[in-house]
């Protein structure tokens, strides 16, 4: 006669087995991988942002993580692409701009990640470079970021997209 734990163990297997298997439902629905355009013409862009923060602990923001996705028109390849080219970041404040990055091709490619939906260029915009500054006396300014593809020898313009995000900058304490 079997001792008493192992018929416990015997029998809370047989029910774990049970619980699992009743939980596991089989899906005859194909895994379909879409491919990305082999020529993708984006544009569209979005652009997000980390709120900016003060990496120097001089009580002013400077510093902002941005993540852009590029997207064919309307209809189009539903998942963000990626074709080479060059961004333009403007920092406005009032209509003036306070400062700029041009992120060129090489740049541009050594930025991107993938993402949830299709590859992203993730960029560090820091006002502290170039010699700028980060004192901004202001409340709301305006970043704009433009996407410019490289010319690929065909007679159609490349593609162009852009976008504003507003974010707060100023002295934080």
């Amino acid at each position: 006669m079997p001792n008493p734990p192992s018929i416990r163990l015997r029998t809370t297997s047989l029910l774990a087995l049970a619980l699992l298997s009743a939980g596991c439902v089989p899906d005859n629905r194909p895994n379909v991988a879409i491919d990305p355009p082999k020529e993708p013409r984006p544009t569209r862009l979005v652009m997000t942002t980390t709120h900016p923060r003060d990496v120097d602990g001089n009580g002013y923001p400077d510093t902002l993580t941005t993540r852009v996705h590029l997207f064919e028109p309307e209809g189009g390849f539903p998942l963000a692409v990626t074709i080479p080219g060059w961004f333009k970041f403007d920092l406005i404040s009032r209509g003036k701009t306070v400062a700029s990055w041009t992120i060129n091709p090489e740049q541009t490619a050594a930025r991107l990640v993938p993402d949830a939906v299709g590859p992203a260029y993730v960029f560090e915009l820091s006002l502290l470079e170039g010699g700028r500054t980060d004192r901004i006396e202001t409340e709301t300014i305006d970043l704009r970021c433009s996407f410019y593809a490289v010319a690929d020898g065909t007679n159609s313009p490349p593609p162009r997209a852009s976008n504003v995000v507003s974010r707060h900058f100023g002295r934080t304490r």
